[in-house]
């Protein structure tokens, strides 16, 4: 699929789907909890239909109810074998460490997007707390033997988050207490969502600093929850806005732990219009960014929501720690590069870590998704604020927002699918 993305001016009132990284860690919760769990206004996105594929290859019995509601209970034991996580890297290294917790031998797999995406370094940490681990190139498929057990060990969680994430909840049910020092710990804000929602189901984490300590022997207890807005695809609407019209985004929580809650912070450095009203919802009003600069380490996600405004902004604008866009769907750094240059955006590159975008006027180009479904939604903000572009791949968004397109037309964008 295509689409052509015309100039225009956006309005209106929007509700978003559901953060997948909430519903995707509510999920491994509910598989872990021993009672009746539902989870009303879930997303429906490829990401999160993964998760609930997997806790279901694990034994839960989980379901979709006709209103749209998540439901799950206990199930069967996880007896081994495959957990096929789709194109989901959180899927994947988080349920890894649950899946141990049954003793008995899996591996993990996934789409062959996945393979570009090297996991058996994270992997192979599990073998402090008991799991042996292979892969025969050090790509997906990696299998696992062995049992999940309590451990003292440090992490190196400086590429990703979500292995500890994954430990963090696997751990509370061994029958020993486990201490896990996180070294140059990134994404931070999602174990911040981690173990509230773990205190939520009722288990505790004691945190210091980079150190984790996480008493055995707990249980999780079932709860019902609204899922939380997706901040990140936030982002991508209030960009829009402030690029391209006036738009109003509801029911996004100031108390998220959402990393792309930034955002804000943002907007007020590049002095943009916007107003947080009492029902949650935030008022995006055109405007003339002042420069700005965000550091990636917890963020990397907004990079490509806050690139068109950094072509739209007064003065040149600062991205650092950049390596922290490179095992993603994509090379996102190369990837959006590439593109961008395509309809003129000014990069200056100041070393491995750090980027300028410099003010420019975007035209009109052909331009490639690269599968990355973030890519996608940049690449049409940036063709809505300014002469439009043509898309390639754009069906590669479902992985986190398969209606991205349709609501942008609801706001009066011109976006047009073409199949090829």
């Amino acid at each position: 699929m295509l689409h052509e993305i015309q100039h225009g001016e956006l309005n209106g009132t929007i509700d978003l789907p559901a953060s997948k990284s909430y519903v995707q860690r509510f999920l491994a919760a509910a598989l872990l909890s021993k009672g009746d769990v539902c989870l009303s206004a879930p997303s429906n996105a490829a990401d999160v239909l993964a998760a609930l594929s997997v806790i279901q290859m694990l034994g839960a019995d989980a379901r979709i109810d006709s209103n749209g509601d998540f439901r799950v209970k206990k199930g069967t034991t996880f007896a081994g074998g495959e957990l096929f996580c789709g194109e989901s890297g959180l899927c994947a290294r988080m349920f890894a460490p649950i899946a141990g917790l049954h003793g008995n031998d899996f591996y993990v797999d996934g789409y062959k997007s996945m393979q570009r995406r090297h996991f058996l370094h994270d992997f192979k940490q599990l073998e402090a707390f008991g799991l042996k681990v292979k892969s025969d190139d050090e790509k997906i498929p990696v299998h696992f033997s062995g049992r999940l057990k309590p451990a003292r060990a440090t992490l190196d969680a400086s590429r990703t988050s979500q292995l500890l994430t994954g430990l963090l909840f696997a751990l509370p049910l061994c029958d020993d207490d486990s201490h896990i020092k996180a070294e140059n710990l990134v994404s931070k804000p999602y174990i911040d969502m981690t173990i509230s929602l773990m205190r939520e189901f009722g288990v505790s984490v004691e945190v210091n600093g980079d150190e984790y300590h996480i008493p055995g022997n707990q249980s999780y207890k079932p709860i019902d929850r609204k899922a939380e807005t997706d901040w990140s695809a936030a982002a991508n609407f209030m960009v829009a806005a402030a690029m391209a019209g006036e738009c109003e985004i509801r029911d996004v929580s100031m108390d998220s732990h959402q990393a792309d809650k930034v955002i804000l912070d943002v907007f007020d450095e590049a002095n943009v219009d916007y107003d947080i009203k009492d029902n949650n919802s935030i008022v995006v009003r055109q405007s003339t960014p002042e420069a700005f600069s965000l550091d990636l380490t917890h963020a990397p996600d907004l990079f490509p929501a806050l690139l068109p405004l950094a072509c739209h902004a007064k003065g040149p604008c600062r991205f650092s720690d950049l390596p922290r866009l490179q095992n993603k769907e994509s090379n996102r750094l190369e990837a959006l590069v590439r593109e961008y240059r395509k309809l003129g955006a000014e990069f200056e590159i100041l070393n491995n870590d750090q980027m300028l975008v410099h003010p420019a006027k975007l035209h009109y180009a052909d331009v490639n998704s690269w599968g990355d479904h973030r890519v996608i939604m940049s690449l049409v903000i940036a063709g809505i604020a300014n002469e439009g572009l043509m898309i390639h791949d754009s069906g590669h968004v479902s992985k986190s927002f398969p209606d991205f397109f349709e609501a942008m037309n609801s706001l009066n964008a011109k976006c047009h699918a073409y199949q090829r």
